[in-house]
């Protein structure tokens, strides 16, 4: 499970956008963490966090399609 602050990030969030505003946010935001993980996998040595990385990048992709097609 996630830890951190639920709090996180809420600062980019007006509270007046529309739907499609928030789907955008949400795409871009699913779109970092897949770059962050396949920087983290491109740069590991150790084969099971290269696996892990792979696999939450995709997971990523998923989330993308999902919002897109809601948007």
């Amino acid at each position: 499970m996630a830890s951190g602050p639920q709090e996180l990030n809420l600062e980019m969030i007006r509270e007046d956008e529309s739907v499609e505003e928030i789907l955008k946010l949400a795409f871009g935001m699913e779109r970092a963490l897949q770059t962050f993980y396949e920087l983290c996998r491109d740069r590991s040595q150790d084969k099971e966090l290269i696996d892990l990385f792979g696999k939450l990048g995709h997971i990523e992709e998923l989330h993308k399609k999902a919002i897109f097609a809601r948007y």
